[in-house]
């Protein structure tokens, strides 16, 4: 019977007041998550690592929703079976290593 008989006032008002006067309070930190292909060049050669990815920047680029296959077919990550590529957070430089996280960031 209460809950029947319960009015719920508006609080839109009161909401757009506390958050006008709070505004900084309601900021959330941006946070960037990154799709990445790792080629190593501890695994090639400088020469092959640059040719690599010269090929993948060029299929990435000819047809972006393919990025996911091109993360299977080319990443040297050990981690991108698990997780595609996908970097989360990557410009937290405690996180990852400065220049990883400076590159995300650009």
């Amino acid at each position: 019977k209460l809950k029947e008989d319960i009015t719920i006032p508006d609080l839109t008002d009161l909401a757009r007041e506390r958050y006008q006067a709070n505004r900084d309070t309601f900021n959330l930190p941006a946070v960037l998550d990154v799709q990445h292909i790792l080629i190593s060049n501890s695994k090639h050669s400088d020469e092959v690592a640059h040719a690599i990815a010269d090929k993948v920047r060029v299929e990435a680029a000819a047809d972006v929703d393919k990025f996911g296959t091109l993360v299977t077919q080319y990443s040297d990550d050990p981690s991108a079976a698990d997780n595609r590529g996908v970097m989360r957070g990557a410009g937290d430089k405690t996180k990852y290593v400065p220049e990883f996280a400076d590159a995300a960031s650009r």
